[in-house]
């Protein structure tokens, strides 16, 4: 939510005719709020590149990048902003991977459980048939 919402504060500012104001405003932002925006374009088409740490911008795959474009409500003036979000991304991807293997584990001891039971006293039964 802080990518959208600076994207939203920072919407005003790029509209302005003072382009150094509004360069500013996005440059304190990256070094703010917002430190894994590598790419702003601004309302006159004019666009803004930052460096981010870890990986380079063209080597992020397309899910760890989150597009973020904020249109007046006329529609035509536009500003995107591109955010890195491979931490996220690496995060969810090992939270998930963690809760694979809980439920794996969890479903194994409860078969192991439940096999000893049954055997004695369904297997054994018709065994002795």
């Amino acid at each position: 939510s802080t990518n959208a919402s600076t994207m939203v504060q920072l919407f005003v500012p790029s509209q302005s005719e003072n382009a150094d104001f509004a360069n500013r405003s996005v440059t304190v932002a990256h070094n703010t709020s917002v430190p894994n925006l590598f790419q702003y374009k601004f309302v006159d088409g004019s666009v803004r590149f930052f460096e981010i740490s870890g990986r380079q911008p063209s080597e992020l795959k397309n899910r760890e990048i989150q597009q973020i474009t904020i249109t007046d409500a006329s529609g035509k003036n536009q500003t995107i902003g591109l955010f890195s979000i491979r931490a996220t991304v690496r995060d969810n991807a090992i939270v998930q991977l963690v809760s694979t293997i809980f439920i794996i584990v969890v479903w194994f001891f409860g078969v192991t459980a439940f096999a000893g039971p049954v055997m004695i006293l369904v297997v054994t039964p018709i065994e002795r048939m």
